[in-house]
Parts: structure tokens; sequence; C-alpha cells
């Protein structure tokens, strides 16, 4: 049997070590100065945006006010003698219907006959003219 070779790890060079140190530290750095930023910030907008918020909150209904408005009224009851008994109305049969709906069709043809009786002249056809034949 061939004898396993032990594989070497490779080792980082000195030049790829040193220009990963940099990026590093400037990397921490734009993390240092965006937290500085943003606590700077934050300090003042945060209780503008606050006091905006707390603004809205009071747009908000909430208990006290359905409470306060007074109480729908009731619809009128039929059963109580509130209001009349729609059940009790007479209601048209169905012979005044049809004739109701013959009278209503009746005008309606009339209309359209007295339309019709008057119709427009035809305008006058003029005679078509003939294209001219081509010549060669």
């Amino acid at each position: 049997m061939a004898k396993a070779r032990a594989r070497k790890r490779p080792q980082p060079r000195a030049d790829e070590a040193a220009i990963d140190e940099p990026i590093d530290a400037a990397f921490d750095s734009t993390l240092v100065l965006q937290e500085q930023t943003y606590a700077a910030l934050s300090s003042s907008f945060n209780h503008e945006v606050y006091d905006e918020y707390l603004g809205e909150l009071d747009k908000v209904p909430v208990l006290r006010d359905p409470v306060a408005r007074p109480r729908p009224a009731l619809q009128a009851d039929f059963r109580q003698g509130q209001r009349p008994d729609a059940r009790r109305e007479s209601r048209p049969d169905a012979h005044s219907l049809r004739e109701a709906h013959d009278g209503d069709l009746l005008s309606l043809y009339t209309e359209l006959t007295h339309a019709a009786a008057s119709p427009r002249k035809p305008a006058k056809r003029t005679k078509r003219r003939r294209a001219k034949k081509k010549t060669k």
C-alpha cells in the first residue's frame, strides 16, 4: 500500500493579512460613525415623532366617546302600534296591474306611431361618376 501523504495547509501570506486588517478597521470606524450619527439624530427626532404619535392617539375614538353619545332612536315597531302594519295595507290586484300596464303600452305605442307618421324625405341620389379608364 502506498503511504498517504500528509497535506500541508496553506498558510496565509503576510501581504494578505496586512490587507485584511485595514479593511476591518475601516469597517469598524464606519460602524462607529453610523452609531454616533444615529444617536445624535434619534435623541431629537424621537421626541418629535413621539409627540406626533401622541397627538394622533388623541384622535382615535375610545370607549368614553360612544358612551357619551346619545342612543340612536329605535325603529318604530308595528306590533306596538308605533307605525302602520304594511301587511294590512291594500295591495293592487292583478287585474288593475294589467290595465295599468296596458295603458302604459298604449301610450308608448301612440308615441311611436306619431313619430313614424312623419318620415323624413330621403336625400336625392346623385348619379355615380365612372372613373376614367387608364391609358397606356
